[in-house]
C-alpha cells in the first residue's frame, strides 16, 4: 500500500477545508486512476492504494505541488511507502528538486 497524507494548517476550517479536500480528490483522480481518500482528522487527508496507484498518487502530487498557493496550507505532507526506507518529508523532497 502506498499513501500520501496531507495535514493542513490548523487554523483552516469550514468552507476553505472543504475546498481544499476537493482539489486533492480532484488531483488524485486522474489519467493513471482514482485513489481512495480516507479523512483521519479535520485536516488531516490520507489518499492511499495499491501498487497500480502508484503513478496516480505521484501525479496528484505533482500537481498540488505546483498549485499556486497550495503548500502554503499545508502543515505536514507525508510519502508513506511500502518499503520503509522509501517514505518521505515531500515537501522538503520536492523543494530540493524545484529550487
Amino acid at each position: 500500500m502506498y499513501s500520501t497524507v496531507i495535514t493542513f494548517n490548523d487554523e483552516l476550517q469550514g468552507d476553505v477545508l472543504n475546498s481544499l479536500q476537493t482539489v486533492c480528490e480532484k488531483a488524485f483522480d486522474n489519467k493513471a486512476g482514482k485513489a481512495a481518500c480516507r479523512v483521519e482528522a479535520q485536516n488531516r487527508f490520507v489518499f492511499e492504494g495499491e501498487e497500480e496507484l502508484c503513478c496516480c498518487l505521484s501525479i496528484g502530487l505533482h500537481n498540488l505541488y505546483h498549485l499556486e498557493g497550495f503548500t502554503e496550507a499545508v502543515s505536514k505532507w507525508e510519502w508513506i511507502d511500502e518499503e520503509p526506507d522509501e517514505s518521505c518529508d515531500v515537501l522538503r523532497e520536492l523543494s530540493l528538486i524545484v529550487n
